[in-house]
């Protein structure tokens, strides 16, 4: 039949702080199995090769640690603040940026265009009277509509590529938003958990202590970086002076074939 204490001696011992099995107060921790031991707990086989020390001793190491963790984890949470409130603010400058890359496309294909239908016809008025060969005129004003649409093409495909890197680029960053917020959310919940944690007395602050330690490294361990996002600039697309060095090529020919004849 099992002893019990007296209801008096029950009274006077903090709860949880003296050993059921042998009566006695538990003042040696087990760091191994994470529990408390009295003396002849100690002595026995079960914990003859586990790391143990004494209750208060144990206590402190563990509020050290998550001291250290909770400094950690508030300089953790005012980074990922930083990035969330950038990524915010980038997600709003993305949107006016693209609008502005494509009043830019729109006027420089407005720009090109008039001056390819300028040097068209200032071409051909030129030599319009020294031009006899029909079928050679018919060729320039074909090659003209031609360019033409190859210039109205290469912009299309410009604010094409635009809206497309600009859809990529805010999914990015909507995405690297969500991430930020729920590290924001984990770290504030960490945080005021590691300070009750830091607050608790001896007994309370040992209960699942390796387990809480090692649940609050795992989160401090995750890296969050800002989205990396494409250039808008990079939507531009070369050729453009090529095109008219085509058209020049093309009127040059002309030029020659009107010396020949």
């Amino acid at each position: 039949m099992s002893k019990r204490l007296s209801p008096q001696l029950q009274h006077n011992i903090t709860e949880d702080a003296y050993c059921e099995t042998h009566l006695e107060p538990t003042r040696l921790f087990c760091d191994v199995d994470q529990i408390t031991l009295c003396s002849k707990c100690f002595q026995s086989q079960e914990h003859k090769h586990h790391m143990v020390c004494g209750i208060q001793e144990a206590a402190e190491n563990y509020r050290k640690l998550f001291q250290e963790i909770l400094n950690t984890s508030r300089e953790k949470l005012e980074a990922a603040k930083s990035i969330l409130t950038d990524e915010q603010e980038r997600m709003a400058m993305i949107q006016e940026e693209e609008q502005n890359f494509k009043k830019m496309i729109e006027s420089e294909y407005s720009m090109r265009l008039r001056l390819l239908n300028e040097e068209c016809e200032q071409n051909l008025q030129r030599q319009q009277e020294c031009i006899s060969d029909l079928n050679l005129r018919e060729t320039l004003l074909n090659q003209a509509i031609k360019l033409a649409t190859e210039l109205e093409e290469m912009f299309q495909e410009m604010l094409q590529r635009l809206g497309r890197v600009g859809r990529e680029n805010m999914e990015k960053l909507k995405e690297s938003e969500a991430r930020a917020s729920e590290q924001v959310r984990s770290l504030l919940k960490l945080i005021v958990e590691l300070e009750k944690k830091c607050g608790e007395g001896t007994l309370a602050l040992l209960k699942n202590a390796k387990y809480s330690l090692e649940r609050s490294k795992s989160l401090l361990l995750e890296h969050l970086e800002p989205a990396h996002i494409t250039d808008l600039s990079l939507c531009h697309i070369r050729g453009l002076s090529s095109m008219f060095r085509v058209l020049q090529t093309v009127y040059g020919a002309s030029h020659k074939h009107r010396e020949d004849v």
